[in-house]
């Protein structure tokens, strides 16, 4: 089905600290809200529109037919990068009377809960640079918590006399220069 030429668009994108959400609705009829829905020059729209026109461009799915509308939803989550994505939306485009009302297929998510037009879903669809991101910012954290663990750990036993890696009492060594008779480390 070809592009309708008398469609209208709508895009919103609403970001917060671990969750982007981008929408586009397009529609095969005018509009009375003239603010919401506006015809488009699809050359001058920013990336981000152009990505979210991606399910009709691409031929993914079929534009709307005259008086009728379709909508699509990307949500990607994660911090402090956007690792897991999922999309919604309503099984095929429906007539104006039934805006609210149409059946929400959900990919790369699994559907929680369901209120009007809105969707609460766990993603489950990779981000792959997102995730690996997160993936190496998590792992130097952890990294850096139990090297900073460890050093406490030695500095606490040094100051009280024991040996910094085993934790054997040396106060009866006399000299602070012995070598540990447990585990043959030399003084800290």
């Amino acid at each position: 089905m070809e592009e309708p030429s008398a469609g209208l668009t709508y895009f919103r994108q609403q970001r917060s600290t671990a969750i982007t959400e981008t929408e586009a609705v397009v529609a095969a009829f005018p509009s009375n809200d003239s603010s919401r829905l506006q015809p488009v020059d699809r050359e001058q729209l920013p990336e981000w529109c152009k990505a979210a026109l991606r399910p009709w461009t691409s031929g993914d799915r079929p534009w709307p037919p005259a008086d009728s509308g379709d909508w699509h939803v990307t949500v990607e989550a994660g911090w402090p990068m956007r690792a897991f994505v999922f999309q919604f939306g309503p099984l095929r485009s429906f007539p104006r009377s039934a805006w609210n009302s149409s059946p929400i297929e959900v990919h790369n998510g699994v559907a929680l809960s369901r209120t009007g037009p809105d969707i609460v879903a766990l993603p489950y669809g990779p981000s792959w640079i997102g995730m690996l991101v997160d993936t190496a910012v998590f792992s130097a954290s952890w990294c850096a918590l139990f090297a900073s663990l460890q050093t406490l750990r030695r500095f606490v036993r040094h100051r009280r006399g024991m040996c910094a890696l085993c934790g054997y009492n040396r106060s009866g060594l006399g000299r602070h220069d012995a070598r540990c008779p447990e585990c043959g480390a030399g003084p800290s």
